[in-house]
């Protein structure tokens, strides 16, 4: 089997150029220009909680609600960017009444359609009040009564953790009972609340056809992709353990946690029918007897042979999933396999989620891409797949579609991100802009343009370049192009929205994955590959080994005036690890006869780096995940940098903590919120290479270069300070006198007598900063030791002698035995 990377469509409105039968929304509104007149909003209660227009997401809710911990950043509709409407019940406080807030539609004329399907896209979050039935959407025509639709059939308090729809819910309901034939049809939203949060809706669409049927060669009819009650053709091969794919009626995701209420839930127009659910997270802890699950679901013979060959097709499908750890390197989590011989073969195993960050949960519609053997076979199997340790994969609503005519895709997986996701104002450099676009399309593309912009606080454009990229045949992918234009951020603190954007000559019919967003921000003092605690996605550790040393690389080109002060970093586990000193370090990936990643091999090499800092936090028992800030010498306030030099700053457990006798790992806080694939390729191009992440295992020399991908990224920062003149007057402190100098089978460690505590660490660690021999002393009234150093090989070492309160060290070199 072949891996080939794929990126694709979440949560996507389609805007098509509809062919056969489908005909485009014949009535819809997507807010762009505010709220029509002819819409009426009020509220039933007499209390002014009224639904509102926003023009602008940066000022209404939810990116308003700064006080809430991780909030959303925006409602993530397709076009939000022109606009939305959406009541906030928390702005009205605490009611004596509940507020029955109504947004509803101008008389709509739907004579002459046969079926009505209404497709909307939403967000709500409630306190009190269960969604389910308290956020509806009611249709009536002419005269008649209203008749009721569930919007959010899973949130209720009796159901799930949580009153909180996924953001965006993309909401399909057929209306026709009520809508077909009639030439008055008001449609009206209802949310009943008392000090809520907030509820949105966008892009209102009305369509004659069900619009999931769009361009479908396979997966309309019954007993195909819809899972109707069952599985419905579809088998599951079971390859390690009892967690397998299964049906399920709900399409609710359980975590076995001490809430016996549904964690996660579908989102899927035919839920209610059932879905196929892989839940290893609940299977494994419930008795299953690996910690790994590997299990595919295969679809029953698809019949393509009426398809033209060589038309370009796509698997399109419903989601709910959630990435965890993989069951081995040789799959991703969540994969899919396509072949035309009805299961003896596999044209590819494409990775069905490369986008999605790990413990991310997602919810929505998904476009593949099929191999172009595909069309014009009868005997084709499509298999979705799940590989790994935990979480989930829901599956519903599982279609074959002819792509779009027209179709650009900006790839978020290899679209250049600034090096650092915070830079100090004084460090800044210009950045260079790259993304890959693909045509995605069944049809050639002319006139294809990308765009970059980046945006102020203010929303001012300071920065925009075009790059014409001509012409494009299907399938065509451009990624090495770069813009001309490069961009510094004034050099000030602040932060940047930056944007890749692709257009051609042809409208597209799905633009809503034709751009890319991300931010820089410019710190005083604060260098960061991560956009903060909100962006951790995990605490991760080695699989190889307990003891391991992980950071960041950070560049530094303008380091004379400037001097490092400070590590911060997050971890996990802190109650097992209470009393346990963790090392952190300051390299200089620069030496008198090396600069760099010399030899061009991504690793940092023994004789390419040496140790400038080191100091040691001591763990309290009551960290909890945030980032916690060490000094990076404890004698002195700030270690003086030097000018276009690379420096890693990294956290080292070489000591692990010992819980009913097993060593237990150190899971150190890590963000796959931003993908640097992009950025350092072409920093590589531009022959200044921007490393990420450092790793060193164990007893190995040597630092990996960007030791997890490109991807995970450890949450460990660096802080700068500025030189001044009492910091330049500051010598190291000779507080340690270790004799004989050279060694050769015991050394002897002084300090003066005021420097006494009731615990102290006395470690030894060679010139690559491994520990090579420590002791333990408690309520240790001394200030000389003997230690034997027979052992040791010839060279230099380091004797550190740690208390909570202060670091000593020394230096002495041990001479070849006679």
């Amino acid at each position: 089997m072949k891996l080939k990377s794929a990126f694709n469509l979440l949560a996507c409105l389609l805007y098509p150029l509809w062919v056969h039968t489908i005909v485009p929304p014949f009535w819809s509104d997507h807010f762009a220009f505010g709220l029509a007149p002819d819409w009426q909003t009020f509220d039933a209660s007499g209390q002014n909680v009224n639904w509102e227009y926003c023009s602008d997401y940066r000022d209404c809710a939810p990116t308003t609600y700064t006080f809430i911990t991780c909030n959303v950043e925006r409602f993530e509709s397709p076009s939000v960017d022109d606009g939305y409407v959406f009541v906030n019940s928390f702005a009205a406080g605490n009611l004596p009444m509940s507020h029955v807030s109504y947004l509803q539609t101008p008389s709509i004329n739907c004579a002459g359609k046969s079926s009505v399907f209404l497709k909307f896209y939403t967000y709500i979050s409630a306190l009190n009040f269960s969604p389910k039935d308290n956020a509806i959407l009611q249709v009536k025509a002419g005269t008649g009564n209203w008749q009721d639709f569930t919007v959010f059939p899973n949130l209720d308090e009796s159901i799930t953790e949580r009153k909180e729809s996924w953001n965006p819910r993309s909401v399909l309901l057929d209306i026709s009972a009520q809508a077909a034939q009639q030439s008055q049809v008001f449609i009206r939203w209802k949310w009943t609340g008392n000090t809520e949060l907030v509820w949105a809706i966008d892009d209102v669409e009305l369509f004659d056809m069900n619009p999931m049927e769009d361009h479908v060669v396979w997966g309309a009819q019954t007993g195909e992709g819809g899972f109707n009650g069952n599985l419905t053709g579809w088998t599951v091969t079971n390859f390690q353990d009892t967690c397998k794919w299964v049906w399920d009626s709900l399409g609710l995701v359980y975590f076995p946690d001490s809430n016996p209420k549904a964690d996660f839930w579908g989102c899927s127009p035919t839920q209610s029918n059932g879905v196929a659910l892989m839940n290893p997270a609940y299977c494994v802890s419930g008795g299953g007897p690996s910690p790994a699950s590997l299990s595919s679901l295969f679809s029953p013979a698809i019949d393509l042979s009426e398809v033209q060959a060589g038309t370009p097709l796509a698997v399109r499908f419903y989601q709910s999933v959630m990435i965890g750890n993989a069951e081995s390197g040789q799959l991703p989590v969540t994969s899919v396999m396509v072949s035309i011989d009805g299961g003896t073969s596999y044209l590819d195993t494409i990775d069905a989620n490369p986008a999605l960050p790990f413990s991310r949960p997602f919810c929505g519609e998904t476009t593949i891409g099929l191999p172009i053997e595909v069309a014009g076979h009868g005997n084709v199997k499509i298999v979705f797949t799940f590989a790994g340790s935990t979480f989930f994969w829901m599956v519903d609503d599982v279609r074959v579609v002819e792509r779009w005519s027209n179709d650009l895709r900006i790839n978020p997986g290899f679209s250049a991100v600034s090096p650092n996701a915070v830079t100090p104002a004084s460090q800044l450099l210009e950045l260079s802009f790259l993304a890959e676009v693909e045509n995605f399309g069944s049809l050639s593309q002319d006139f294809v343009n990308l765009y970059v912009t980046v945006e102020d606080e203010a929303q001012s454009e300071v920065f925009a370049d075009t790059l014409f990229l001509g012409s494009m045949a299907p399938g065509q992918k451009i990624y090495d192009t770069v813009f001309q234009k490069k961009f510094l951020p004034p050099l000030m603190s602040g932060v940047y929205s930056c944007r890749y954007s692709v257009a051609a000559g042809m409208p597209d019919e799905a633009p809503c994955d034709n751009k890319f967003d991300w931010k820089i921000e410019v710190s005083e003092n604060t260098f960061a590959k991560d956009n903060g605690i909100c962006s951790i996605d995990g605490f991760f550790a080695p699989s190889e080994t307990i003891k391991y040393e992980i950071g960041n690389c950070y560049f530094i080109p303008n380091g004379s005036d400037y001097c490092a002060t400070s590590v911060g970093f997050a971890f996990r586990d802190a109650p097992i690890l209470q009393g346990k000193n963790l090392k952190v370090n300051l390299y200089k990936w620069k030496t008198a006869s090396t600069y760099g990643d010399e030899n061009g091999d991504t690793i940092a090499n023994e004789n390419e780096f040496e140790n400038i800092a080191f100091s040691a936090y001591h763990v309290m028992g009551d960290e909890n995940g945030e980032i916690v800030v060490v000094p990076l010498h404890v004698d002195i306030p700030c270690v003086p940098l030097e000018d276009s030099t690379y420096y890693f700053v990294t956290v080292n457990y070489d000591e692990p903590a010992i819980v009913m006798g097993q060593e237990v790992p150190f899971f150190i806080g890590a963000s796959e919120h931003l993908d640097y694939t992009a950025m350092f390729w072409l920093s590589y191009q531009l022959g200044l290479p921007q490393f990420v992440s450092m790793l060193r295992l164990d007893n190995e020399n040597d630092f990996k270069a960007n030791g997890w991908a490109l991807r995970r990224i450890p949450v460990i920062r660096l802080y700068l300070g500025h030189i001044t003149a009492d910091i330049e007057k500051i010598a190291m402190p000779q507080s340690l006198k270790v004799f004989p100098n050279p060694a050769r089978q015991t050394v002897f460690v002084q300090w003066d007598e005021s420097y006494h505590s009731p615990e102290i660490w006395v470690e030894i660690v060679d010139i690559c900063g491994h520990l090579v021999a420590s002791r333990h002393l408690q309520n240790a009234n001394v200030s000389q030791l003997s230690i034997d150093v027979s052992d040791l090989s010839s060279g230099s070492y380091i004797l550190r002698v740690i208390s909570e309160e202060s670091l000593r060290t020394g230096k002495f070199i041990i001479l070849n035995h006679q």
